[in-house]
């Protein structure tokens, strides 16, 4: 095998089927990645990805109704499970997300969240108090991240420097060919946003909002906020306060370059956690 460096030829005719058979033991893996962390970035071959466009919903002559999903070559994909499984055993060792966030991590939060929603409504019906409740969307997460907030991110939970280079690297130079009925089209520069499809993006887009989350969280005891469409909810309180608790919301979100969207936001407002009141 020749010497791995920054010109190491694509790979992107292999599938994972072919590491396990040419490759049983990882070793040839292990000594590449082994390269890539020594040098704090992966060959340029592995920033090129090409991207499919899935319809959501609405008018296919909309882009912001089509969901942009990335292919890499797997020896990358490989690679960036290896960081992303680094840094989430990292972040749960000293507990850096808030423990509202359970999206992209290996448990199941779904559940839990239904739990908690389900447990609010019966205390203030109980109590026969009222309950509100607010969902909040973020418009085109994903794709909207700075690359300057992840780092920003990782320095501030204190990552470590080379961790935090190598990932700096993965997005300088990366590119993207869109796949239309045509043909791919060349290759577009990607200068802001983490891929769908790339296993590093989830846990990077949880620590670019884990502030966000922690600074609204509020008293546990009163409030929670849950994530990743943020939930938050509030019983006896008046529905201006939670008003005012949103702009939080915004104000952090965007100094991360993220915006909400309006047309999937909706608030609930229940008399008695029974009788409807209001809702937006």
């Amino acid at each position: 095998m020749p010497p791995i460096g920054r010109e190491l030829c694509p790979w992107s005719g292999r599938n994972y089927k072919h590491w396990r058979e040419v490759d049983p033991g990882s070793k040839i893996l292990c000594r590449v990645f082994n390269t890539c962390l020594k040098l704090k970035d992966v060959p340029p071959s592995w920033k090129n990805s090409s991207t499919i466009l899935i319809h959501k919903d609405g008018e296919v002559d909309q882009i912001n109704n089509w969901r942009p999903i990335a292919l890499s070559n797997t020896i990358y994909k490989l690679f960036t499970k290896f960081l992303a499984r680094k840094l989430a055993e990292w972040c749960e060792e000293h507990s850096i997300l808030s423990p509202a966030q359970k999206g992209f991590t290996p448990y199941d939060g779904v559940i839990e969240h239904n739990f908690l929603i389900n447990t609010h409504l019966d205390r203030a019906r109980s109590a026969q108090g009222n309950a509100f409740l607010a969902w909040l969307d973020v418009s085109n997460a994903f794709g909207s991240v700075p690359h300057e907030a992840i780092i920003h991110a990782l320095r501030s939970e204190g990552a470590d420097g080379d961790f935090i280079e190598t990932v700096a690297n993965l997005y300088v130079g990366a590119s993207s060919s869109i796949l239309t009925e045509e043909g791919p089209s060349d290759p577009l520069p990607i200068l802001c946003g983490v891929k769908q499809g790339c296993p590093l993006s989830g846990i990077l887009f949880n620590l670019v909002i884990n502030e966000t989350i922690q600074c609204v969280q509020g008293n546990p005891k009163d409030d929670k906020v849950l994530a990743p469409t943020i939930l938050s909810f509030c019983k006896q309180r008046e529905i201006k306060f939670r008003r005012r608790t949103h702009r939080p919301h915004g104000a952090f979100l965007q100094r991360v370059a993220l915006n909400l969207n309006p047309s999937k936001c909706a608030t609930l407002h229940l008399f008695l956690a029974r009788y409807p009141v209001g809702q937006g």
